[in-house]
C-alpha cells in the first residue's frame, strides 16, 4: 500500500456515512418545525449580502451555517458509501430527497446524476478551444437543485479547466430554487437562479451568483427585469426564425436545383356578419 492509498484511506475512516447530514440536521432537527431552506434564505442568501466585517457578530448565524454547509459538502463528496462521489455532488438534492421529501403529487422528479453527465458529455464538446471560444448561455426551466448545472460544470473543469459559460436554473418549488442557489456557491459556478414558472413566464424571485476572486458573492436580482427580458428574448427569437423561414432556399431534385419561395399568409379579412332584422 502506498502513503497516497493509506492517506485516502484515513480520510475516509475519519468521515463516517452520515456525517454531512447529522451536521445539517443541527440547524433544522427533526419534528422541530424548522425548515433548512427557510434559514439558508434568509440567513445566508439574503442577510449575507449585507455583511460587513464590523458587523460581523449580527451575521454571526448566517456565517456559521453557511461554514457548516461547506463542511458538509466536503463530507458528502468523501463520504464512504460506494466509492467517493467527488466534485460537483447534489449535497442539497439529497437533503431533498432524504429530509424535505419530493412534491409527489405536483410530479416532482430529479434526473439521476449519471443521466446528467452523460447528457452533458454528448451535448458539450471534448475540445477545449472549441469550449473556450465564446462564452455560453444555457437554462434548464425545470432545473430542480441544479443537476444539469452541476453536470456542465464537471464537464467543464475536466476538459478546459474552468467555466466559460452562465447557467440559468429555473423552478417553480422555492425549496430547489434555494437549494440550487446553495449547490452553486459551494462549487462556485456562474448562474442565475430563478423562483418562478418558466411555463406562464411568472418569476417571483432571482438570485445571481457571480464568483470573484475564487470567493462564492451572491445577489438579488430584480426577478420582474429578467422576465421581462426573457419575453423580448422569446418574441425576437421568434421573429429571427420567421425572417429564417420566409427565405428562399435551394432544393437539389432529379430535374435540377429549384428555388422554392416560402408563400406569405395574407391577413385574413374579417367577414362581417349579416346583421339580423329586429322587430
Amino acid at each position: 500500500m502506498t502513503s497516497k492509498d493509506s492517506s485516502k484511506n484515513s480520510a475516509h475512516t475519519a468521515i463516517k456515512r452520515g456525517d454531512w447530514l447529522k451536521r445539517l440536521r443541527k440547524w433544522a432537527p427533526e419534528y422541530s418545525g424548522v425548515r433548512l431552506y427557510n434559514l439558508i434564505h434568509d440567513e445566508v442568501l439574503i442577510k449575507g449580502q449585507t455583511f460587513t466585517k464590523e458587523k460581523a457578530d449580527d451575521f454571526k448565524k448566517g456565517t456559521d451555517l453557511l461554514g457548516d454547509l461547506f463542511i458538509a459538502y466536503e463530507e458528502f463528496k468523501a463520504e464512504p458509501q460506494m466509492g467517493e462521489r467527488g466534485p460537483f455532488s447534489d449535497m442539497m438534492g439529497q437533503w431533498l430527497c432524504d429530509v424535505d421529501g419530493f412534491n409527489v403529487r405536483g410530479g416532482q422528479f430529479f434526473t439521476p446524476i449519471h443521466i446528467c453527465d452523460f447528457m452533458a458529455s454528448v451535448g458539450l464538446s471534448d475540445d477545449p478551444v472549441k469550449l473556450m471560444e465564446k462564452p455560453e448561455r444555457m437554462m434548464d426551466p425545470a432545473a430542480g437543485t441544479g443537476r444539469f448545472m452541476l453536470s456542465t460544470a464537471k464537464h467543464y473543469a475536466k476538459v478546459c479547466g474552468c467555466f466559460n459559460f452562465i447557467y440559468w436554473n429555473i423552478d417553480i418549488d422555492q425549496r430547489a430554487f434555494i437549494y440550487s442557489t446553495v449547490n452553486a456557491i459551494l462549487n462556485g459556478i456562474p448562474s442565475f437562479h430563478i423562483h418562478g414558472d418558466s411555463i406562464v413566464m411568472k418569476y417571483w424571485e432571482a438570485i445571481a451568483v457571480i464568483p470573484q476572486n475564487g470567493l462564492p458573492m451572491w445577489h438579488t436580482v430584480d426577478a420582474k427585469h429578467l422576465e421581462d427580458l426573457h419575453k423580448q428574448g422569446l418574441l425576437k427569437a421568434a421573429e429571427e426564425r420567421r425572417a429564417e423561414e420566409m427565405k428562399p432556399r435551394s432544393v437539389d431534385t432529379p430535374f435540377g436545383t429549384i428555388v422554392v419561395k416560402p408563400k406569405e399568409e395574407k391577413p385574413k379579412e374579417k367577414k362581417e356578419k349579416p346583421r339580423q332584422a329586429t322587430f
